[in-house]
């Protein structure tokens, strides 16, 4: 059908050229050459992408055991797949001239297409990542984010999957204090886990305190390999947001041994049911579930695959590229060529740093970064946002964040709050508002990290109550208002969190000429008589650059 339209557009075209040299009629014709020549590009991309998804379908089948694929495969694979992107790119970019007609081409998809493509070309690179060479077993990190952690959510349960010759040969779900209770010795805890959650030793489940990824892949592999003797070739973190966009590419999951049908709306609480209802120490009922769960969804997707279901690969390339950006899940490879990899397209997790790219430039940061400490699925029932204030002042950037909180559920919300800051960060100090509007000095912890100034806290909300704190702090800056400069300014968002509304506002200042740029998506840049206005969400990274002037 792609050849024949490719074919049908082809004559067309060629038709309308000839047309368009008529004397007198020839203008008459001229747009519809514009026209033939995007609908043969159209028909170009049509074909290569009906192509692309029939090698991406028979990867998956190779993957789930269907058939053998060669490494090789994946190479000519990711080529085709940047190939398509690249076209798509281009299309989009020429129709958006005004002199083509305006097809309905979504630029989301784009970097999707490369970001596989990419990941592809290391998987061709390494054979050994499926195991082509030898088995490769993985470790995945279930984490409930409705139970907040540094990096993602408290670790209920975990995974071992193993791929032997590019497929995915056995995978095992273990309830995480299974492991735990084989821990011989003693580790000791962070401080504050062991203050707030009365932990004497630490554990797998707990092995995700700090925010930045590849310390807590390293300290999950430590602890697995201690409590169970399992080396692993690489970790995964996944939250309840990619089990739902998975979920989500085939609409349900029906869960025959459970009697459950499973769809992305009733996912977590079924699964808190099933985890939590009838629950015993020693009790195997979470793991038995989330196995008979994840054999349900990879017999649904194989019989998919099997029918050649034309959507399915890139649905599930959407899901998992999506989940990667926004932080639902996370990679760690031992393998350093891969994990370069994943760390250039940004799947790594690492607490990172704003780049200045001229001299005259600062840089600043922050993230926000919670531990549920209620040992309760509080977060389910909150709600967060951000409001920070920035001013300008002679050798530094001064700021105030406000923090409101909002619990409607029926249990009091306890948080360790951590607020990670540039590593010169001076002058902080915190105060807390109750629902009276009454204020009172906030206690803070201080320390450093990954090379930032770290500022803990504990925060309490209420149940069916609300709370607010501002944290005040500068950071100096090597800059001078009486010549032109820069800020680049990284929030990064914590693993886990589904989209909070942040607002950042840089007050204008007398002898000085502001504006802004938006460095990344997902920000809408505003001003009034008295601020310059970022409104975002904290569905991923967010990066912004001020610049200024002075007045003559």
């Amino acid at each position: 059908l792609a050849g024949i339209s490719s074919g049908f557009v082809g004559a067309s075209n060629r038709v309308f050229v000839g047309a368009n040299e008529i004397p007198i009629i020839g203008d008459l014709f001229s747009s519809l050459v514009g026209a033939s020549h995007a609908a043969e590009q159209m028909g170009d991309l049509i074909a290569r992408g009906s192509r692309v998804g029939e090698k991406g379908k028979t990867l998956l089948a190779g993957v789930f055991g269907q058939r053998e694929t060669p490494v090789s495969d994946f190479a000519r694979f990711s080529q085709d797949v940047e190939d398509l992107a690249i076209l798509f790119g281009f299309l989009k970019t020429s129709f958006s001239a005004g002199k083509t007609p305006q097809f309905n081409l979504d630029d989301t998809r784009i970097p999707p297409l490369f970001a596989v493509s990419g990941l592809l070309k290391g998987v061709a690179g390494s054979a050994d990542l499926l195991g082509f060479s030898e088995k490769k077993v993985y470790l995945v990190l279930f984490q409930n984010n409705m139970e907040l952690r540094p990096t993602g959510g408290f670790i209920g349960s975990f995974g071992l999957f193993t791929f032997e010759q590019g497929k995915l040969i056995n995978f095992k779900i273990k309830d995480v204090y299974e492991a735990d209770g084989q821990l011989k010795g003693h580790v000791e805890p962070p401080e504050k886990l062991k203050e707030y959650l009365g932990e004497a030793n630490w554990y797998l489940r707990d092995s995700n305190w700090s925010p930045d990824f590849p310390t807590t892949a390293a300290r999950a592999r430590w602890f697995l390999e201690k409590e169970t003797g399992i080396v692993v070739d690489g970790v995964m973190a996944a939250d309840l947001e990619l089990a739902k966009k998975l979920i989500g590419t085939i609409g349900q999951v029906n869960v025959v041994d459970f009697g459950e049908e499973v769809t992305p709306e009733n996912f977590y609480k079924v699964a808190q049911r099933r985890a939590e209802v009838g629950f015993f120490p020693g009790s195997t009922q979470k793991a038995d579930f989330l196995t008979a769960l994840n054999n349900s969804l990879f017999q649904e997707v194989a019989a998919k695959i099997a029918n050649g279901d034309p959507k399915l690969a890139i649905g599930l390339i959407e899901a998992l590229v999506s989940s990667l950006e926004e932080k639902h899940a996370m990679i760690f490879l031992n393998d350093e060529a891969l994990q370069s990899k994943v760390k250039e397209l940004g799947w790594g997790g690492e607490v990172r740093s704003a780049e200045c790219l001229v001299k005259q430039c600062a840089e600043d940061y922050l993230m926000v970064v919670e531990a549920n400490i209620g040992v309760n699925k509080g977060n389910y029932d909150l709600s967060k946002n951000f409001v920070m204030d920035l001013s300008l002042d002679e050798g530094m950037i001064s700021h105030s964040l406000r923090m409101t909180y909002g619990n409607s559920g029926d249990d009091r919300y306890k948080a360790y709050t951590r607020l990670y800051l540039p590593s010169n960060a001076t002058g902080a100090k915190a105060v807390v508002f109750d629902k009276q509007g009454r204020s009172r000095s906030l206690d803070l912890d201080q320390g450093r990290e990954k090379n930032k100034s770290v500022l803990g806290m504990l925060v309490e909300v209420g149940a069916g109550s609300t709370a607010q704190i501002i944290v005040y702090w500068g950071s100096p800056m090597n800059l001078s208002l009486s010549d032109s400069g820069e800020i680049n300014l990284l929030w990064q968002k914590q693993p886990g969190v589904l989209n909070d509304p942040a607002v950042i506002k840089v007050s204008r200042r007398d002898g000085l000429s502001l504006s802004g740029e938006k460095l990344t998506s997902g920000s809408n840049l505003g001003y009034n008589q008295r601020d310059l206005i970022f409104n975002m969400t904290l569905d991923e990274d967010r990066e912004i650059k001020l610049k200024w002037v002075p007045k003559k």
